[in-house]
């Protein structure tokens, strides 16, 4: 016995699989992904770095206050601070993506540090970072793990002693 589903009947359940997935997660939120990449990290090095750049599209403010994957034990949001003419890294609770505007995670900036690598970072390899926002949305982000372009591995950024 064949299953006959017409166009009509073809939309309602695409349509309920949209709504299922919504409902699955938290609040839906106006930030969107931009450009996104981690740094490699091999066998034995235990932290990398994530870069993702996030563009509010909503009329409010968004926060963000929390991350996750499962290539770590922990991610930390960090924020580079020039001083004395020393780069400093340090922890920080959250950060706001301004409404209608960007929150550009980037070397030497705000970043996201994935601590506790339960696995090597080869370029080329994909990994989920999961963001938590102060409103309860959550944003799965797909971020590849590239290379290091050569102007940020001249200025030490690799994170590998971090």
């Amino acid at each position: 016995m064949g299953l006959n589903i017409t166009p009509t009947g073809a939309m309602l359940l695409c349509g309920l699989a949209v709504v299922s997935q919504i409902a699955v997660g938290k609040a839906p939120t106006a930030v969107q992904p931009g450009t996104a990449w981690a740094t490699p990290a091999g066998s034995g090095q235990k932290v990398a770095a994530a870069y993702i750049s996030l563009r509010n599209l909503g009329k409010t403010p968004e926060t963000l206050i929390g991350a996750s994957s499962s290539v770590a034990a922990e991610v930390q949001i960090h924020s580079t601070e020039l001083k004395d003419g020393v780069a400093r890294m340090r922890r920080v609770d959250r950060l706001a993506v301004p409404a209608r505007g960007e929150l550009k995670l980037a070397p030497r900036g705000h970043h996201l540090m994935l601590m506790g690598l339960k696995q090597p970072l080869k370029a080329g390899d994909k990994i989920t970072v999961r963001l938590r926002f102060e409103s309860g949305a959550i944003l799965d982000v797909a971020v590849p793990v590239t290379a290091a372009s050569a102007k940020t591995a001249s200025k030490g950024a690799t994170h590998a002693n971090h």
